[in-house]
């Protein structure tokens, strides 16, 4: 600034600098803090060396119920009772050898209680190395899996204690419903095997168990040429290969 005898101001000076480039650095980080924040996954990154949050995402805190600066005071210990150094110590050998690992996991929050969770981690190398984890909430997962894992179970149980015979059908490759009729009801008699029977189906053949019926074929099992077997066959291709009442079909010989 310079002045005159009188004190007003008569001459600025200053320098202008160029920040176009800071601005889009600024903004571009602003940008990812959005993403990662609004992300359904957990994004964590810790510090290869003691296993601390250096950075967590909005729902990596909501999912261990720590705000962001209670959980940069932790470290993966804290959160997973199944890391130790062992556990590290074999993650950044597999990261190493082959970029990535992917392992499920449970996570305990900050009230106690815990979460299975699927984590993907990475190496991450930059001014100095990262690890970057992404954490999943499999929780729903779990519990679908669970329930499958149920049904199975009851039915496996409903299939060995019926009285009645129960068995599933396999057929040796696709067939295409522009076939022919007759072409079609061929190939399900011709090209298809017991994938899976019950013991009182085995029973019916004269068999002690399931285990001497699977993976017959039909022609083993069945007359493919009697009348009766033909027509409920067709029957079957004309309800949309399904079968909407109770059939018996004609046996024939077994060749064990």
């Amino acid at each position: 600034v310079k002045r005159d005898a009188t004190g007003r101001i008569t001459m600025l000076r200053g320098t202008l600098q160029d920040i176009t480039a800071r601005k889009l650095v600024e903004e571009s980080q602003s940008l990812l803090r959005k993403l990662l924040d609004g992300s359904n996954d957990a994004f964590e990154v810790l510090d290869p060396e003691t296993m601390r949050f250096l950075d967590a995402n909005d729902k990596a805190c909501q999912d261990l119920g720590y705000t962001r600066e209670e959980l940069l005071t932790k470290t993966i210990y804290d959160i997973d009772p199944k890391a130790d150094e062992t556990c590290r110590a074999r993650v950044l050998r597999e990261i190493e050898r082959s970029g990535f690992v992917i392992f499920e996991s449970r996570h305990h929050r900050k009230d106690g209680s815990t979460f299975p969770v699927e984590v993907n981690i990475k190496h991450l190398q930059l001014d100095r190395g990262y690890i970057v984890s992404i954490a999943r909430d499999i929780t729903e997962r779990k519990r679908v899996e669970e329930v499958i894992r149920r049904n199975e179970l009851n039915y496996r149980m409903f299939i060995s204690q019926s009285s009645e015979g129960i068995f599933c059908e396999e057929i040796d490759e696709p067939i295409p419903i522009d076939l022919s009729e007759d072409e079609q009801i061929y190939r399900i008699l011709h090209n298809s095997y017991l994938g899976e029977c019950n013991d009182a189906m085995a029973r019916m053949y004269g068999l002690h168990s399931a285990a001497g019926l699977i993976g017959k074929r039909l022609t083993q099992t069945l007359d493919v040429n009697s009348p009766i077997n033909i027509e409920l066959t067709r029957e079957f291709i004309r309800n949309g290969y399904r079968d909407r009442k109770s059939t018996s079909l004609n046996s024939s010989h077994i060749t064990i």
